[in-house]
């Protein structure tokens, strides 16, 4: 049996695979298929639970104006 010094070649490193999504970059896209406008950068400006109920109401009365969106935003 050879040991792992003299067989190092034989094995192959590979990169982990992110496999992993956030909670937000789900929701992100999401909103972008509903309101066709990149939603991504909402989430460095806001918290996410705002823009959460936010989404929720536009999604309650069947807006898809993202600047609808923006205005809940700010009352929120």
């Amino acid at each position: 049996m050879k040991s792992l010094k003299e067989n190092i070649a034989t094995f192959q490193f590979q990169q982990p695979t992110k496999s992993f999504r956030a909670g937000w970059e789900v929701l992100a896209d999401e909103m972008t298929g509903y309101f066709g406008e990149n939603c991504y950068w909402l989430f460095r400006r806001r918290e996410e639970w705002k823009i959460r109920n936010a989404y929720k109401i536009c999604q309650g009365k069947q807006i898809r104006s993202f600047r609808y969106l923006l205005g809940i935003l700010k009352h929120i």
